[in-house]
Formats: structure tokens, C-alpha cells, sequence
């Protein structure tokens, strides 16, 4: 008997592992549910729950056979036809008005025929008031629908066949769904009177509507906030997702979604505060417009009004979701050319066609060798130093298959979200196979949640991973991403013309003066070979000497008039200087983070070096502990003290899961430490640059030791600094997101990215003051 077992679950195993393989090289990208694709996706599993409790509804005879028939030949969308539970609702009206009793007859032989195969049903409390109505035999007399007016069909029904209607249409469904109107009315507010009011008035949508879609369209947007409809559709799909098979969610994992915590913490509730301070001071300098609140709300509505007109039946994507959009923010596609030119000129190119970008003509000397693209030597390079870089080492120590994975947004503040995960119940090991051969693997997943995670940070990681890019954009994992730097090769536009003027009368002045020298060398060397040895310069031929005098001459007029150029595109600038007072330096930003607010945290952490006595101020704001923040500020202040230049870059992350009483917790680590104010996610590479004229980036000295003893602080900063903490979150989120790739799992999520196309990116800052803008 064992051997028998065990040739069936190595046979398994096999199968299992060629499946695998046939699917490895597939890509399973993101994808999510609106709420135009949630109002589809529920009309298809009404459509399959009416269909389905129409086949059980016809094995109870010819009596209801012709009940059904005449209703499908004389009516067109109406009440009975929107869901399996108004299907068996209206026939039991129609039961009931040709004659008393025989609506609970019909209900009573209904269960009889269901409970053939559920032993649950059966015994199920709400419907045993049912086990009481005499089985009469012959057929159910049911009234003719012309005969039922609007009155009847609003009529109030008891409690007790409220629940039975609801229990019935549940299992007659099979698959697909057998109700709605309890799951939206427990989220939506139709009524402010709420209650029966908010019944008759979702019963009222459903007669006037002409097709299921536009009934469910209908309800989100008949609702009043609060809750805000962005919100309310949000629980809406996630309490279906956890109470019906429609879009498959465990019942473990539904179990676990149910009870996350949408409270913030203290800390957490400081961190948002001082966040919301930030994005509005720095908006208001950029006369910035982000969408306000009820801008999701328009969108949702809008996508509402869209399902509301278009066709019933029509479906408005596969696969139970959309791939995450590409967004399209202001300057968008000149921005992403401005990160590739950049990334072109300084890094080693992945294409082979053509060349890199020329460098501009201002810029002295030759054109150095480009950096190398692989992670571990390129965020130890000083000529890469020039902002934040991710694409460090990713493994998972989990040692559990993953089975499916979500990212459920909190209900109280949408800024944030969690990634849940469900896991095989075995750990992958060689125990494994003979705990399968027991049968023992086949009980509930292991179901672990993320910390809370900024829902910008955690969209914008599936846009670096997945969004489509020019080729030396695209993540490539063990190569480096540039996330953000500033860049060296672009100037203001003023500036430019100025610095380019510079340039050229620089480098005529030194034509000139290289060719003087020339000449005067020339005429010794010729005059060496005419000479005798002891005849004097001034007696030689006097018209030579007269010729290469005049020659002399004219090339010392055109050299002081070259230095008189170059002095005054000099003091062009500094007039330039005076008048703009700081020159802003230009910035890049990878696409995926264009217009979101990660790219102004991004560009204020690679400043703050500039300004760490308004960097602490705001983080004790969150601390709330002057001591420890002093101590921290003093650190970091001498581990950088020297530093010209910095690369903030990703740590390596493993990722495991770390049991918390009787919940599992995803997390992320370096491999050298679990100990989060050891380590954060970033870590920073120090060089002290020569400043000596014409020295080489390459010249500059690594700061090992300064760089061991920031890591405290920073890791610090990553707890208590909103801009740095959104950096972190963004970090954890890739690795998760790299790792779910890795195993082939989709991610759905329930709360699409709310990205706002308006807010803009900004090309330049002021690094003294640490402000970026959008233009100088």
C-alpha cells in the first residue's frame, strides 16, 4: 500500500515539475481591479450563478420549467433575471400570488433537491422552518408576471425568507454568484435613513437598470460619503473577495485580509502628519495641484459612468484584472530621453547600434571610459556617485513555495497598503516528500503580510520592474538602475550659452598661444641650422627677422584679444551668478517614478548632506527624542566630514518570514544583519575628490571608514525621516515584487495605483537650500 503511494506521488511530482517547466520562461505580470473591471467581473459571475441555479431550478419539474420559460419569452432584463437570488425571489412571489403557501412550497422543495448532495444545506438552522411546510404534491400554480405590479414585486418579505432566499441562491450558484445586494449595502451608503430605505431604494436600481453592469454601476455611484466612493468601492471588492469564489481568494487569506489593522501607529501617525506637511509646503512653492480628494472619486465615478454605458456582457479585460498603467506625467517622454542620454554618457551601453550621446562642448578634457553597469562595482565607482541607485542582490530565505500574493490597500488611509502572501504549508526541504506521501501538506497555506508600505513607493517598484522603458532603463537584474543623479552634462539654458562662450574663447586663446610657441620654436630651430657657430640672432637676415616679428606680433594682439573674450564671458557669469543668486543643478529621475512623489524624496535625500541641521529637525519631529537625535546628527556629521561626492545605493535584501505571535510577518534584511537600526535598506558609498585642476574622478578617495560608521544614522534616518522612510519602502517593495517575479506568482491588487498625472517632476534643485523645482 505504501509503494502503491509512493509511485502515485512521484508520478505526481513529476507531472508537477514538467508543468513547471513548461511555464518557467512565462511572464506573470501585476495586475489589478478597478472599478470598471470589478463591475465586469461581478456581472460575469452573476451571469454564471443565474445560469447555473436555472439547471437546478429546472431538475424540480415541469411546473417550474414552464415558470421559467415564460418568464425568459416575456420579459427582457427585469428584477428576477439580475442574480441567482432574485431569480428563485421572483418565482417564490409568483408562487405566492397564485396561491398562499405555495411560495413556501416552492422554497421547501427547492431545499429538498439541494440537500440530495450538501449534507450542510441540510442541516443548515437558517432553513429549517422550511422542514415544516407539507409537501404537497402536484404542481405549483404560479401567477403570470404580466399579472405582478411594481408594488408586488417591492413587497417586504419576511427575515426568515430573506436568509433562506440568500442561503439558497448561494449554493444554486454553484461558481458563480448568487447575491450582491447584501455585500454592497454593508459598504454603501444609499440611504442616510439606511436600513429598509437602502433596500427598497438598491431594489429600485435594479428594475429601472437595463443591464446587470449598469445596476451595480449604478449603486456605487448612488452613494453618499462617507465614506469617500473611492474608498467605498475599494471595501466593496475586497469584501467580496473574501466572502464569494469570485475572484478566488483562500479562505486563509481572506481570513488574514479581514483582520489587518488599518490603524496607524503613533509613529506611523507622526510619520503621515509630518508627510502631508511636506508634500503641501513643497506644492505650494511649485504653485503644484495635486488631485484633491475627491479627484479618485471622479475617476471612479467616471470609470462607473463607462460601465454604466457600455454593452451588457461586454468585458473590460481577462484574467480578472489590468496590467498596471504606464503613467504619463507632464514632460514625461523628454524627461525619460533626459535619463537615457544621461545613463548613456556615463555607464557602459547595452545596445550595440550607434554611439553614446556626444558630452556638450563645454566640458574640458577627453571623454572618460564609461562606468561598468554590474551593481557590486558600479556603486563603488566616484564617477557614479551622483545620487541614488537600486539593484542589489535579491534571495529568499522563506523556503516555502509561494501560492498567491495581493496588495491590499488600508481602509482608513489610502496612502498606504500591505502585500499579503499565501505559502504551501510544507517548507521546501527534503522532508517535504515523505510529509506529501502522508498526506500532510494539504492543509491551510501559511498566509504572511508586509509592514505597511507607502502605496506610492509600492506602485512605483511594479512600474520599475514591469513598465516598458528604452533599453538602458529597463531593470536588468545584477546591473545598477539609476534611480535618481544629479547630472553634470546639463546647465541652465542662460548658463550654457555662457559656459559654452567661455569654452570657445578658452580654447581659441589656447590655440593661439599653443601657436606662438610654435612658431617661436620653429624660427630657433631654422635659425639654428642657417647660423654659424658664434654669429649673433640680430645679424642674421634681417628680413626673416622682420617677417617672423610680425608674425609674433599679430599672434600677441589676437591672444590678448582672446584673453579679453575669455575675461569677459568670466564676468558674464558672474554677473549671471549675482542675478540668480544659486546656480540649481540638473537632476534625472528613471521613469518609472516621473510625477510621483517618490521623485521629490529622492531628490531632497541626495541634498541633505547640504542642510543636516533642518535634515534632524524634522526627523525628531517623528522621534520625539532630542538626545538620541543629536547623537545621531553628530555621527553622521563626522563620518561624512571629507566627503565631496556620495552614492546613496540599495543593500542586498534576503527575505524571510518571521513569526509574530500567531501571525507570520514578511521581512527584509541585509545578509549581514536582521537588526533594523543597524542596517536600512540604503547605505551610502563616501569619496573625498581632489580638487586640484585637471585631477581624474577616478583620483578620488573611497571613505571605508566614514562609510561603516554612517550606517547607524542613516539607518535611523530611514525610520523617522518621511522622505527617507518612502525611499525604504520603495526598496522593500522591489525586492518582494523581484521575488514574486522570480516565482512566477501574480500580483493582484484590489486598489489600483492612483497615480495623479499632474504633479510634475522636477528637473533641477538647489542644493545648498536642498530644493528641487521644476524649473529654475
Amino acid at each position: 500500500m505504501i509503494a502503491k503511494r509512493f509511485i502515485r506521488q512521484a508520478f505526481s511530482a513529476f507531472l508537477v515539475f514538467f508543468a513547471y517547466l513548461s511555464v518557467a520562461s512565462a511572464d506573470v505580470k501585476p495586475s489589478f481591479v478597478d472599478a470598471q473591471i470589478f463591475t465586469s467581473a461581478l456581472e460575469q459571475a452573476l451571469v454564471q450563478g443565474v445560469q447555473s441555479t436555472s439547471q437546478v431550478l429546472n431538475r424540480l419539474g415541469p411546473d417550474v420549467q414552464q415558470a421559467l420559460r415564460d418568464a425568459q419569452e416575456k420579459t427582457d432584463f427585469r428584477y428576477y433575471n439580475f442574480s441567482a437570488r432574485s431569480q428563485i425571489e421572483m418565482l417564490y412571489q409568483r408562487a405566492e400570488a397564485g396561491g398562499a403557501g405555495q411560495g413556501e412550497l416552492f422554497l421547501a422543495r427547492l431545499k429538498d433537491n439541494l440537500a440530495l448532495n450538501s449534507a450542510a444545506l441540510a442541516e443548515d438552522p437558517r432553513l429549517k422552518f422550511l422542514d415544516a411546510v407539507p409537501r404537497r404534491s402536484g404542481p405549483i400554480v404560479f401567477a403570470e408576471i404580466a399579472t405582478l405590479t411594481g408594488d408586488a414585486v417591492a413587497k417586504e418579505l419576511s427575515p426568515a425568507i430573506e436568509e433562506a432566499l440568500t442561503v439558497l441562491s448561494e449554493h444554486t450558484s454553484a461558481r458563480g454568484l448568487g447575491h450582491v445586494r447584501g455585500v454592497l449595502l454593508r459598504n454603501l451608503n444609499l440611504d442616510n435613513r439606511g436600513g429598509k430605505d437602502s433596500i427598497r431604494k438598491f431594489d429600485d436600481l435594479v428594475r429601472q437598470s437595463a443591464s446587470r453592469r449598469g445596476v451595480i454601476a449604478a449603486a456605487f455611484i448612488a452613494h453618499t460619503p462617507p465614506p469617500k466612493l473611492q474608498i467605498a468601492v475599494q471595501r466593496v471588492i475586497e469584501d467580496f473577495a473574501r466572502s464569494s469564489g469570485a475572484f478566488a481568494v483562500d479562505p486563509a487569506v481572506a481570513k488574514v485580509m479581514a483582520g489587518l489593522s488599518n490603524e496607524l501607529t503613533a509613529s506611523e501617525q507622526r510619520l503621515v502628519q509630518t508627510d502631508g506637511a511636506f508634500l503641501e509646503a513643497h506644492d505650494a512653492k511649485q504653485s503644484i495641484r495635486p488631485s484633491v480628494d475627491g479627484a479618485s472619486d471622479a475617476k471612479a465615478a467616471l470609470a462607473l459612468s463607462k460601465a454604466i454605458e457600455s454593452p451588457p456582457g461586454a468585458s473590460s479585460g481577462g484574467g480578472g484584472g489590468l496590467p498596471f498603467p504606464q503613467p504619463s506625467p507632464r514632460g514625461g517622454s523628454e524627461l525619460a530621453q533626459k535619463h537615457q542620454r544621461y545613463v548613456e554618457q556615463s555607464f557602459e551601453r547595452r545596445s550595440s547600434v550607434g554611439n553614446a550621446p556626444p558630452l556638450p562642448g563645454w566640458v574640458q578634457g577627453s571623454r572618460p571610459p564609461p562606468v561598468p553597469r554590474a551593481y557590486r562595482v558600479a556603486i563603488m565607482s566616484p564617477r557614479a556617485a551622483r545620487g541614488i541607485a537600486v539593484g542589489a542582490e535579491m534571495r529568499s530565505e522563506v523556503f516555502r513555495r509561494p501560492l498567491k500574493a495581493y496588495w491590499i490597500s488600508d481602509k482608513t488611509n489610502q496612502r498606504f497598503g500591505r502585500l499579503v502572501i499565501s505559502f504551501a504549508p510544507c517548507k521546501d526541504n527534503w522532508v517535504k516528500f515523505f510529509w506529501e506521501m502522508l498526506n500532510r501538506c494539504n492543509g491551510d497555506p501559511i498566509v504572511a503580510t508586509s509592514k505597511r508600505l507607502h502605496a506610492d513607493s509600492f506602485m512605483a517598484a511594479n512600474q520599475l520592474l514591469w513598465g516598458s522603458f528604452g533599453t538602458e532603463a529597463q531593470f536588468v537584474e545584477g546591473d545598477i538602475t539609476v534611480l535618481m543623479s544629479m547630472n553634470p552634462w546639463v546647465l541652465p539654458e542662460g548658463l550654457e550659452a555662457l559656459v559654452n562662450q567661455e569654452q570657445n574663447s578658452i580654447r581659441k586663446y589656447e590655440r593661439l598661444v599653443a601657436s606662438y610657441n610654435a612658431t617661436v620654436t620653429s624660427a630657433k630651430n631654422s635659425l639654428s641650422h642657417k647660423s654659424i657657430q658664434g654669429t649673433q640672432f640680430d645679424s642674421l637676415n634681417s628680413a626673416e627677422f622682420k617677417k617672423l616679428e610680425a608674425k609674433l606680433n599679430g599672434l600677441r594682439k589676437e591672444i590678448d584679444i582672446a584673453k579679453s573674450a575669455v575675461e569677459t564671458a568670466q564676468e558674464a557669469e558672474k554677473q549671471y551668478a549675482a542675478t540668480h543668486g544659486e546656480i540649481p543643478r540638473s537632476i534625472v529621475f528613471h521613469p518609472a517614478i516621473h510625477g510621483r512623489e517618490l521623485a521629490w524624496s529622492a531628490a531632497r535625500i541626495d541634498f541633505w548632506f547640504n542642510d543636516t541641521k533642518r535634515l534632524f529637525e524634522e526627523a525628531e519631529s517623528i522621534a520625539l527624542d532630542k538626545d538620541v537625535t543629536t547623537k545621531m546628527r553628530s555621527a553622521l556629521d563626522t563620518a561624512k566630514e571629507g566627503a565631496g561626492t556620495w552614492q546613496f545605493f540599495e543593500q542586498d535584501g534576503v527575505i524571510e518570514l518571521e513569526q509574530k505571535g500567531l501571525a507570520q510577518t514578511l521581512i527584509v534584511h541585509t545578509s549581514s544583519t536582521r537588526a533594523s537600526n543597524e542596517d536600512g535598506r540604503f547605505a551610502v558609498s563616501l569619496f573625498r575628490v581632489d580638487e586640484t585642476a585637471g585631477a581624474s574622478e577616478d583620483q578620488a578617495e573611497h571613505l571605508l571608514r566614514g562609510e561603516k560608521e554612517i550606517r547607524i544614522p542613516l539607518a535611523w534616518l530611514q525610520r523617522t525621516h518621511p522622505d527617507f522612510w518612502r525611499l525604504s519602502d520603495f526598496s522593500t517593495s522591489l525586492m518582494f515584487l523581484r521575488y514574486l517575479k522570480s516565482e512566477q506568482i501574480q500580483l493582484l491588487s484590489f486598489s489600483p495605483d492612483d497615480f495623479d498625472p499632474q504633479r510634475p517632476t522636477p528637473e533641477w534643485i538647489y542644493g545648498n537650500k536642498v530644493e528641487p523645482v521644476v524649473k529654475p
